[in-house]
């Protein structure tokens, strides 16, 4: 009755009766006369004699071990979750004990100190693992702590303890993640963001950094916006800090596809940090890098190389050519320069990535996995898709064995895992892509918000796996499906929504609604010519399926002459063996057959060894499509950005 009927209470009783020896009623007489505390409240009223009972307890264990009871006491402001033995066994928790007892020079010390702890059930132990303590004698030892200063020193140390735990390789290694989730939980009970001290301030934007990097997105904005309000009021919207944590959530609101809010909230953080921050400081880096990241999702690609060649030129000249970041703004560059077409800049750019980033970070590191991905897609752009095949199994089955540490449906794990799809769509393997890219879109759709850029991506390649199968009504379905997304999300003139428009065109032809996608083509055709410009590949590309339109409705020399022009530009552009050249001239065979022009067999048969020599041989379909004599559309991938 003394004790309320609270079972961890009487547990408490039962645990300093069997220590201390003492009787039932002195203990009871003790509760009745020692003076106690009230409890605070968390998460529900607690009976004020409890309080008593851990004072008892803990008044003991402080005169029997001193160093124990700070233990306690850090311990009550970590979180009611396991506490680590790696924290507890830290450098900075010995310090923070050692005042207490010397023998903590020995590690090993603090086994007896936990021991302590535990005798008087003070704290659940798992033995060499973890330490938990009840948040019920948490309130009461922090109800005991009177003096200010104490408290704000012990809070202090907590942070200190935290901030030395931290990996050295930051929150973006997926073999640290388990580390990180030691951490976490004690942020919020030690108010780390109520810190004077910048570290603990830091851990905080790493753990938005860290959801970011999970894909746990709502959670990362939720995290770093309420922060962002706190340190408003506390430090100031143009402190260091408070900028470099809404460059974070900047990152975030990208990812979820708010392209504009991303855009206009890194301009206000990159103009206030170059106000603020000194000469050479590298926030300001890291903030033009996602404001070109913001340009690429608005759709200005050619705005966001200029801004990433000069960003890229600043940070190797800040890090030198092999530091992550310089790694990372070299990588952004490969993505302008693929956007944009140029396929041969890229690749070198991504080649001597991947070079330095298996030095510094090793061959199996998911940035380098990324690099070798991004040099892939590279190989399939300039038209090598065997070697795009055999780069994107490897880096695919990396990932796949990383699953453990970074999940199945990693990010740049379904990224390769629809990058490699496409690459085996165009080697001719359309059943095997078909079914990477149903399942990847099934991942997708599980685990990502319905607007996600890469789960539409997915989609639009779903519908090309699906029309290389002869399922042109399937395939008009979903591609009629992804340009509505496109348009919803990234708007009607951007070059993705144009590229699923394009797709679309040459579902429309094969299903011979002519008509329609004549007029589709020619919208679509003059929106990327304004876009990108007449020597784009998307624009190419379009031009190509707009012939073939003009040739089902018998306007044969208009055909074969848009099929010339636009085959020269191929050549210029991506190269005369390149797959996508070789099949506009053989589209361009196709319709001189038509006119019975002088040289369509010929033409034929040298495209058909051109192209059996670039895709494995005779059996592929572009050359039985080519030998039956039937027209060919190209297809347009919406690329990571």
């Amino acid at each position: 009755d003394a004790l309320g009927d609270l079972p961890l209470a009487v547990e408490q009783a039962g645990a300093w009766l069997a220590t201390t020896g003492m009787s039932a009623a002195e203990y009871v007489e003790q509760l009745k006369t020692q003076p106690t505390q009230i409890l605070q409240r968390t998460g529900g009223n607690y009976p004020e004699p409890v309080a008593a009972t851990y004072s008892l307890s803990f008044e003991r264990l402080r005169k029997q071990s001193p160093a124990a009871a700070r233990l306690l006491e850090l311990c009550a402001f970590f979180a009611p979750e396991p506490i680590s033995f790696s924290l507890l066994n830290s450098a900075d928790m010995i310090r923070a004990l050692l005042p207490y007892d010397d023998r903590l020079t020995d590690r090993s010390v603090i086994g007896l100190l936990i021991q302590d702890i535990s005798r008087y059930s003070l704290a659940k132990v798992e033995p060499a693992t973890n330490i938990q303590v009840h948040r019920l004698i948490q309130v009461a030892i922090r109800s005991q702590i009177s003096s200010r200063e104490d408290r704000e020193e012990i809070i202090h140390q907590v942070h200190n303890i935290l901030v030395g735990a931290q990996p050295a390789s930051g929150t973006d290694d997926p073999a640290t993640w388990n580390q990180w989730d030691m951490i976490w939980p004690h942020l919020g009970p030690s108010e780390a963001h109520n810190c004077d001290h910048d570290d603990p301030r830091q851990l905080l934007i790493d753990r938005v950094r860290y959801l970011y990097k999970r894909f746990e997105l709502q959670a990362a904005l939720e995290t770093g916006s309420w922060l962002e309000q706190q340190w408003e009021a506390k430090l100031g919207s143009d402190h260091r800090q408070t900028l470099y944590l809404r460059f974070h959530v900047a990152n975030v609101l990208r990812s979820l596809g708010r392209y504009r809010e991303a855009y206009e909230q890194d301009l206000e953080i990159l103009e206030k940090q170059r106000a603020v921050l000194p000469a050479g400081h590298p926030h300001p880096l890291q903030t033009a890098g996602s404001l070109a990241a913001d340009l690429r999702g608005l759709g200005r690609f050619a705005d966001a190389l200029e801004m990433d060649r000069q960003t890229y030129e600043d940070t190797k000249n800040l890090f030198g050519p092999d530091h992550a970041r310089t790694l990372a703004a070299a990588n952004n560059l490969g993505v302008d320069l693929r956007l944009l077409g140029n396929s041969e800049e890229a690749l070198k750019t991504d080649l001597d990535t991947l070079g330095r980033r298996n030095q510094v970070l090793g061959h199996g590191h998911p940035s380098s996995l990324h690099s070798a991905s991004m040099l892939a897609r590279d190989q399939r752009e300039l038209g090598d898709y065997a070697g795009s095949v055999e780069s994107l199994k490897i880096a695919y089955d990396a990932f796949a064995r990383m699953s453990d540490d970074i999940g199945e449906d990693y990010p740049d794990t379904l990224r390769t895992a629809k990058n490699l799809a496409v690459s085996l769509r165009k080697m001719g393997k359309p059943n095997e892509a078909y079914e990477l890219t149903r399942e990847t879109s099934e991942r997708y759709q599980r685990n990502f918000p319905a607007d996600d850029q890469d789960a539409i991506a997915c989609r639009l390649n779903l519908a090309c796996d699906l029309a290389a199968l002869g399922r042109l009504d399937d395939a008009l379905e979903v591609a009629a499906e992804v340009l509505g997304a496109y348009e919803r999300t990234l708007g009607a003139d951007h070059p993705f929504t144009l590229a699923a428009a394009n797709n679309k065109v040459g579902y429309l032809r094969g299903l011979g609604e002519i008509r329609e996608a004549k007029r589709l083509a020619d919208d679509t055709l003059r929106a990327l010519r304004e876009k990108l410009g007449d020597r784009h590949h998307f624009t190419l590309a379009c031009a190509v399926n707009r012939a073939n339109c003009l040739h089902e409705l018998n306007q044969l020399s208009s055909a074969e002459s848009e099929q010339g022009s636009v085959g020269q530009l191929m050549r210029e552009v991506i190269g005369p063996d390149h797959p996508e050249t070789l099949l506009c001239d053989a589209n361009r065979a196709v319709t001189m057959r038509a006119r019975r022009s002088h040289g369509a067999s010929e033409l034929q048969r040298q495209v058909i060894a051109g192209l059996a020599a670039k895709l494995g041989g005779g059996n592929h379909p572009s050359v039985i499509a080519l030998r039956d004599w039937r027209l060919q559309d190209l297809d347009i991938e919406a690329q990571p950005m």
